[in-house]
């Protein structure tokens, strides 16, 4: 499946209006199956479709990392079916709608973030190299250049390459990166996550349960995300953007 589709428009200008074509950002509906059951649908950009379905269940909690996965495979029309090792129990009537930008949804559990540990101090990382990450992260946001229709996310780790994804749903953008994440066993105490979309409390969550230290963001923050921050002793940053940022919490990681 394509990430965008060519679509033919009236374009006014100036008081004329003609007949034009315009590249948009594609949006299907996916369904991810679980051992054999439907588990959810989601609209999203339909690449990467792997990635964004381990992400979300791992967010979600349903799995604890790529070894729980016994089999993953997808169809032409866009359906991902996961097996997992061990038989999985869940309640389908347990969601709730999150504050993301699509109708997504995710399990009551993962909201009780009491229950997640404090992220070491280790990690140390200087405000310009921060800065210099998220001009880095928006030079690659090609289909947002192309279309204007959605968000992008990255993982940065020390001596690797981005590891980057763009989606119409925000959320979705960071399931990518996280599902990247599970499948490839990264080390993610030292990483950070850019994004381009408003950091809500899934997404802290999100950040929180794969132990990774700094989030950040060209946007700005919730209440709510910016006290789970404090809670889990994440570094939140909000508004990165040429030569400042807004930092939530988490200052004792950034070196000035």
């Amino acid at each position: 499946m394509k990430d965008t589709s060519i679509i033919n428009i009236k374009k006014y200008t100036d008081g004329k209006i003609e007949d034009k074509e315009d590249l948009v950002a594609s949006e299907r509906n996916i369904n991810i199956f679980l051992n054999g059951d439907h588990y959810i649908n989601l609209m999203c950009t339909p690449c990467y479709i792997h990635e964004l379905a381990i992400g979300f269940l791992f967010s979600e909690g349903i799995i604890k990392s790529f070894d729980d996965i016994k089999s993953i495979k997808s169809s032409s029309s866009g359906n991902v079916f996961i097996y997992t090792r061990d038989t999985i129990f869940f309640d389908k009537e347990k969601r709730v709608l999150t504050s993301g930008c699509l109708a997504s949804s995710i399990n009551l559990s993962s909201l009780n973030y009491i229950g997640l540990s404090k992220l070491s101090d280790g990690m140390k990382i200087k405000g310009r190299e921060i800065l210099s990450k998220m001009n880095d992260f928006n030079k690659h946001s090609e289909v947002f250049i192309k279309t204007g229709g959605v968000h992008s996310a990255a993982l940065a780790i020390e001596g690797e390459d981005l590891i980057f994804y763009e989606d119409v749903g925000r959320h979705n953008a960071i399931d990518k990166i996280v599902g990247n994440a599970v499948m490839n066993k990264k080390d993610l105490n030292k990483a950070i996550i850019l994004t381009s979309g408003r950091i809500s409390s899934e997404i802290a969550i999100k950040a929180s349960k794969l132990k990774i230290p700094v989030l950040c963001s060209h946007s700005a923050a919730t209440d709510l995300a910016i006290e789970i921050a404090i809670k889990v002793n994440l570094t939140l940053i909000g508004f990165a953007r040429f030569n400042r940022m807004n930092i939530y919490s988490g200052e004792n990681r950034i070196i000035f």
